[in-house]
């Protein structure tokens, strides 16, 4: 594993190419946010895993465009900001734990299945949308770990949310 680092912006990143990799320092993160969704790391393979102090962002060229990635990112190590012009945000940490960004959610739904709610009925989805705390029915709480998880609508994802003390609200 090669971590780029650079104090001065608190950029770090590895090309992941090994799911062992991210057991060691900073990046077991990236696994411990991974496995409370359920998603698999296999489909990240070939892709540059990117740590701000709250933030994990993907960059996937594949293996064919590796030498772009890394002179994408030593161009913007000194300006941090400017990785969501080239990455994908897929979480930011929060007191909560890691809050999956509702972009990533939406974009790699099928690999989430852990901690995800299927909102019912439109009722539901509105309240949800709308940021209205939702009891929820004890089927579908079953499972669900109390923090962030994701809120799905006839198996699409909608957005992320908050769940605690039986009660989901919407944060989309």
């Amino acid at each position: 594993m090669s971590v780029k680092d650079n104090v001065k912006s608190k950029l770090r990143w590895i090309y992941f190419e090994d799911p062992e990799e991210l057991s060691k320092g900073d990046f077991i993160a990236f696994l411990q946010a991974c496995n409370r969704y359920g998603i698999k790391l296999e489909p990240f393979l070939g892709s540059f895993l990117i740590l701000t102090n709250r933030n994990i962002y993907l960059l996937s060229l594949g293996k064919a465009l590796k030498e772009e990635g890394e002179r994408i990112l030593s161009f913007i190590q000194d300006k941090p900001q400017r990785i969501s012009y080239y990455g994908l945000s897929a979480f930011t940490k929060t007191p909560l734990g890691w809050k999956p960004s509702t972009r990533f959610a939406q974009k790699y739904f099928k690999l989430f299945s852990k901690n995800v709610v299927q909102l019912p009925s439109y009722p539901l989805l509105k309240a949800f949308v709308e940021s209205h705390p939702i009891d929820l029915p004890r089927e579908l709480v079953e499972g669900l770990e109390e923090g962030w998880v994701l809120g799905s609508y006839k198996d699409l994802p909608v957005g992320v949310g908050v769940f605690k003390n039986g009660k989901l609200r919407g944060h989309v």
